[in-house]
């Protein structure tokens, strides 16, 4: 009825080509040890949400961080006298590659300054936000937010409560007595 078979994809000559050109852009990636999805080749792999964050932990740990540690030992080990490197040392804070991460990094800050590892004013200085100074620049710790120092005194509020609670135990006295 006059229809001829066409072939409709692709001949193999071109299929093999376009396969090299993948493999190519992997290659690529290896050399420089960059994960293939910040050159924007991506598969059926999870590029959005946690998968992306996870690859990104990861070319941090393994990519980043080992090039990073390297530096530091030429600097401790060339740039520093034995005796400066008593009390100084290098060091690459990688925290700023996780700043889109802002739920993440909130909550950090959260379990730093509840458990007395670090102050709002640190917090905030690696905000970039001026420090506020006062209390901000206090160790505390979750139990109220008291300082450090003070854990175990009691205050007045405290002792007020502890009499009131007290008062309200004790067992009704009658008129009589």
């Amino acid at each position: 009825q006059g229809i001829t078979p066409e072939s409709i994809g692709i001949d193999p000559v071109d299929a093999q080509l376009l396969e090299s050109r993948t493999f190519s852009i992997e290659e690529i990636c290896r050399w420089f040890g960059v994960p293939p999805w910040m050159v924007g080749k991506t598969d059926s792999g999870s590029n959005w949400g946690t998968g992306l964050e996870q690859q990104m932990i990861a070319f941090l740990t393994f990519c980043i961080s080992s090039l990073t540690s390297q530096i530091q030992q030429c600097v401790n080990k060339r740039l520093l006298t034995p005796v400066e490197r008593v009390t100084h040392y290098a060091e690459f804070s990688l925290e700023a590659f996780l700043k889109a991460d802002t739920a993440g990094r909130a909550a950090w800050y959260s379990q730093m300054t509840q458990n007395g590892i670090m102050t709002r004013d640190e917090c905030r200085g690696k905000e970039n936000l001026p420090r506020r100074g006062g209390n901000a620049d206090v160790l505390t710790v979750q139990t109220n937010l008291s300082p450090i120092d003070q854990l175990g005194q009691s205050n007045d509020g405290q002792a007020a409560r502890a009499a009131l609670m007290n008062w309200l135990q004790q067992p009704e006295t009658t008129a009589q007595e």
